[in-house]
């Protein structure tokens, strides 16, 4: 599931063996947005997953990564699709841009009622 976690700890696993953990503080404050926003990413698609709503759950991005979408969840019985914002912050979520990127996706979905929304780590706070 973490694939990005394991290189993560391989790279972080040399620097603990030799002892060299100024290193490693410096590597988790320049990684830590990355890292955590990927976490956050995984855990709100977990989350949409075991809620039983939706038959399929991931993520989309057309060729050469552009308008990459954190989180899409499609309802094939009732036609709905959930399309979503994933961030750390909540004052980084911006549905315009969002239905803008989700632009190519939405003509593929012809008959379904989508709903935009954004996710942030409040969101975390309210699920636990």
């Amino acid at each position: 599931m973490f694939s990005w976690l394991s290189g993560f700890a391989l790279f972080i696993s040399s620097a603990v063996e030799i002892g060299n953990f100024p290193f490693i503080h410096k590597v988790i404050e320049r990684d830590y947005p990355t890292w955590s926003g990927h976490w956050l990413e995984e855990i709100v698609r977990e989350i949409i997953a075991q809620t039983g709503e939706y038959n399929i759950v991931g993520s989309y991005w057309e060729r050469g990564n552009k308008n990459e979408i954190d989180l899409v969840a499609v309802n094939d019985l009732d036609k709905k699709v959930l399309i979503a914002e994933i961030k750390r912050n909540p004052k980084n979520i911006h549905k315009t841009h969002l239905q803008e990127k989700a632009t190519r996706l939405v003509q593929q979905l012809k008959g379904y009622d989508i709903e935009y929304r954004g996710f942030s780590l409040d969101d975390l706070a309210n699920w636990f």
